[in-house]
């Protein structure tokens, strides 16, 4: 019997979303090719090398999202160097003064502070924002507050601060007076920990385009001009290519970036994109951002001779006034300098960035100049003005003369559709809707559209994005939520209570898990409210009017994200006093989690010491506050740096930042790990578990030993080390404890962030997103 034949599947773009797709079909048996219209794969992932010797990537520079983010971890499997640049700031003025170190800081801390509430801001309230509300206006509403009238010179203070604000820009790709206020939570990538690639992308798009270039068949140098999709399941679809060629496939994915499809979807699709996603595609905006590598024989702004160091990482010049020749304008000046990363990747390089009108006008006068002596002239003397007012520059100083100077030009790319990536201007109304419009594509005329701006939310216009754009293949079998009024009042039966729900909060992967893909099953397992009535068979104290709050089991009829829910009498405990519905909400899972793990698996003791991974997170932040605060524990908190302030204030002893190398061997052995994060950083924490001592993980996915499937590979070098992989277990008794934990102020609540029941599925999304600032919670009444 002759074998079935594969589906043959076109993909357009040898990008990282198209490089991943094929991967992601090639796992899956299907035929691919690939066409690609320029001579190498990548797309806008590209790195050049410096005269110095040193690789510098030409697209994306950073991995927005250090946690669960696929592509930090491919760098770290690939030996790529990361780090955080986000510590310090040199900033100048306008006239070109260096500010002071505690001004600088100043500034930079209200506007970063100005920046969450805005997302926060966004999140929880995009209905009611105007349209054409842009981020430049909610500065301006809230800046006055932190500098008040009468602090000296208030007015130069919120003047510089607007000015630093400007510079933000550079993150969008566009000016913040266009950025759309109403959708910035749209933006919330950026709003976590952004680590700089400073190995470049080079070896991790070398791993994410291995299988393509070992099983698909790639044709370079070929430019697809039109796609005639199929109106019925039997027909095929046609490629038709700009040589004139055209060929058969039973398929199509798209990952032309979006500046590409906004210029071409008229002609280039047959017959015409639907209206709902041609309106899509012309409702979101791309930036224009655009950055030139400027290298030096040395860094010679380091300190010298026992110089305070000034400058690392960022530096601003804001508005300058100083450079009216070639800078009428006074477009704000950001750059990086390089000199400063981990020692591998270190080189006398400032990158400077360039965005919105300024990119414009620089690649169009680079244009003119088509002699590479003609461009570097251009560029130092562009540039010159800004870093000559770095510390240590002499004119005349060869330490000081530019030996290589690089600039990029998507703006004049046509592959790259002429700009960087998606972002969202003011007088958007559905943004969110036309993202999902272009994610979902057309599947049944067979044409998909993948890039980073069909990504998750969480990762809109970044490489992670790109990488996961391709889950649209498959997100017809993944579980919708949706609002209903439909669901009748449940009554409770037998040992249960019926409590009407006054809040309710979310697990952020809780849509993976099992019983979630019940078909109309209401989510959600952590919820407090009031008692309405009482089963039959219910034997306890609590009685109708009682606030309690509660963990539903799994095995649950229903979840808890609904006005009322019958609830077992052995899952509840009194509500803490001290804490509101929302934060009351919050804790169940994490804080049994958190004394189940330390309690009943591990069996802690005081002086002991203990690693707590994900310690920033709703269960990490419980394990480091029972763990020291009650068992008297000596624990090693691993978080991001930002974190790590407030990890002490919860009784951490010692904070680790997991982007340091070689993190595991900084802080000598534990006697217990309590692993929430998993994959990598699991495997790592081993490194530091003394033997014999007792390894906890409750990390989403679970490791390959879970539910007694054989044991852990690092028993090989730790025989006698205890193991326990488990799922927590609804527990009032064990609630109840920690409740009056929390009522003495022994513990301290969880942050939250809050929802009104209308915004269900909005709180949904912001769940899911990296660095954010509370646990998402909806209220009900």
């Amino acid at each position: 019997m002759a074998s079935q034949p594969k589906a043959h599947v076109a993909i357009i773009g040898a990008g990282l979303s198209g490089l991943r797709c094929a991967d992601v079909l090639l796992q899956n048996d299907f035929q691919v090719t690939i066409f690609e219209g320029r001579d190498r794969l990548g797309g806008r992932v590209h790195q050049t090398k410096l005269s110095n010797d040193h690789w510098v990537d030409m697209g994306p520079n950073w991995i927005h999202g250090a946690t669960d983010n696929v592509i930090r971890d491919l760098a770290l499997e690939t030996g790529t160097g990361i780090d955080d640049l986000d510590e310090k700031s040199c900033a100048f003025d306008e006239t070109g003064v260096r500010l002071e170190a505690a001004e600088s800081t100043k500034y930079e801390t209200i506007m970063w502070e100005t920046i969450k509430k805005a997302f926060a801001y966004s999140a929880t309230s995009e209905a009611g924002i105007d349209p054409q509300k842009s981020l430049m206006d909610f500065f301006q509403e809230k800046i006055p507050s932190r500098i008040p009238d009468d602090e000296p010179n208030a007015e130069a203070q919120r003047k510089t601060i607007y000015q630093i604000c400007e510079t933000w820009g550079a993150f969008i790709g566009s000016p913040i007076t266009k950025q759309s206020l109403k959708f910035f939570w749209l933006e919330e990538c950026i709003d976590s920990e952004n680590l700089f690639c400073a190995g470049t992308y080079r070896k991790v798009l070398e791993r994410v385009a291995k299988p393509a270039v070992d099983k698909a068949d790639i044709s370079f140098n070929t430019i697809m001009d039109m796609i005639t999709y199929k109106m019925n399941a039997k027909d095929k679809m046609r490629v038709y290519l700009r040589s004139g060629n055209s060929c058969e496939f039973d398929e199509v994915v798209v990952t032309t970036p979006l500046g590409w499809l906004k210029k071409n979807k008229t002609r280039a699709f047959d017959p015409p994109l639907p209206r709902s996603l041609s309106t899509a595609i012309d409702a979101i905006s791309y930036g224009c951002l655009e950055k030139v590598y400027i290298s030096f024989p040395e860094a010679f702004w380091r300190p010298k001779n026992g110089q305070q160091e000034i400058v690392k990482g960022f530096i601003q010049w804001m508005s300058p006034t100083y450079h009216p020749e070639l800078n009428a304008n006074r477009w704000s000046q950001e750059a990086v300098e390089l000199s400063s990363l981990s020692a591998d990747d270190a080189h006398p390089t400032l990158l400077f960035y360039t965005y919105g009108e300024q990119s414009q006008w620089f690649t169009s006068e680079l244009a003119k100049r088509p002699d590479k002596k003609d461009k570097t002239a251009f560029i130092i003397s562009y540039f010159e003005p800004y870093y000559s007012r770095l510390p240590n520059y002499t004119a005349d100083a060869a330490a000081c003369q530019p030996v290589d100077c690089i600039a990029t030009d998507w703006l004049n790319d046509e592959l790259a559709g002429n700009g960087s990536y998606g972002n969202f201007q003011i007088g958007l109304e559905k943004a969110d809707e036309h993202i999902r419009t272009m994610r979902e594509g057309l599947p049944d005329q067979g044409l998909w559209f993948a890039g980073e701006h069909t990504a998750p939310y969480v990762a809109l216009g970044t490489t992670t994005g790109a990488y996961l754009s391709v889950q649209v293949l498959g997100e017809k079998s993944s579980p919708q939520l949706s609002l209903s009024s439909t669901f009748p009042i449940p009554s409770a039966t037998g040992d249960e209570v019926l409590i009407r729900v006054s809040a309710a909060a979310i697990t952020a992967d809780e849509v993976s898990w099992p019983e979630v893909y019940e078909s109309n099953r209401i989510p959600g397992h952590d919820i407090a409210g009031t008692i309405v009535s009482l089963g039959a068979d219910y034997k306890g104290s609590a009685k109708p009017g009682d606030e309690v709050f509660a963990m539903i089991k799994a095995a649950a009829k229903a979840g808890g994200q609904a006005d009322y829910v019958p609830v077992s009498g052995s899952e509840i405990a009194p509500k803490p006093r001290c804490l509101s519905m929302a934060e009351a909400a919050a804790l169940p899972i994490p804080v049994l989690t958190a004394w189940e793990a330390l309690q009943e698996h591990a069996t802690i003791q005081k002086g002991d010491r203990i690693l707590v991974t994900g310690a920033s997170g709703a269960v990490g932040t419980m394990l480091v506050q029972i763990a020291s605060k009650l068992l008297g524990a000596e624990v090693i908190a691993l978080a991001s740096r930002k974190s790590h302030a407030q990890l002490q204030s919860r009784g951490a002893s010692h904070c680790v930042d997991y982007n340091a190398p070689d993190w595991e061997s900084s802080f000598g052995s534990v006697d217990a790990v309590f692993d929430t994060v998993g994959s990598q950083v699991y495997q790592k924490s081993w490194r530091s578990l003394r033997q014999g001592g007792t390894m906890v993980t409750v990390a989403d996915p679970p490791p390959s030993w879970a539910f007694n499937h054989g044991k852990p590979e690092e028993l090989r070098e730790n025989p006698e080390a205890k193991y326990i992989y488990f799922v927590v277990t609804a527990n009032g008794k064990n609630l109840e404890k920690m409740a009056a934990l929390l009522d003495s102020g022994v513990l301290k609540p969880l942050a939250v962030v809050e929802f009104e029941a209308e915004k269900a599925l909005q709180a949904w999304e912001y769940a899911a997103k990296r660095g954010r600032d509370g646990k998402a919670v909806i209220r009900f009444s």
